[in-house]
């Protein structure tokens, strides 16, 4: 098999083909080659499949984990859907892979499901 994989035909979403060497831009479609390693391909995949199994975990286990602590419960299960939301949009529209970005929308998931406990139990 190849060690990389080679996409032909590739278009900007706006019809816009940028890098001609004077820094402007041309509004007709020129067709892009874009060469992807497979390493690159299976890491993207690994860290979907990991993604998407912690979210299924955390919806199998929800109500055992609810009954020892509904904060850690919601939190879980927030986090997990943020972190895999960024992930899958990382996966299909960009070439590059930020974990940092990934981690930050983990934190804000688990905040944002400790903050929907928080206001349901009080209000």
């Amino acid at each position: 098999m190849p060690e990389e994989i080679e996409l032909k035909g590739i278009h900007d979403l706006n019809g816009l083909s940028y890098g001609h060497g004077n820094g402007s831009m041309s509004s007709s479609h020129h067709e892009k080659t874009i060469v992807v390693s497979r390493g690159y391909i299976m890491t993207k995949i690994i860290l979907l499949v990991v993604q998407i199994a912690l979210v299924v975990g955390c919806f199998i286990t929800y109500e055992k984990l609810f009954r020892a602590s509904s904060y850690g419960a919601a939190a879980l299960a927030a986090g997990s859907m943020s972190g895999l939301a960024q992930g899958l949009l990382q996966a299909a529209t960009s070439r590059q892979i930020k974990i940092s970005t990934i981690l930050k929308f983990y934190v804000w998931g688990v905040l944002n499901g400790l903050w929907t406990v928080c206001t349901h139990i009080f209000c």
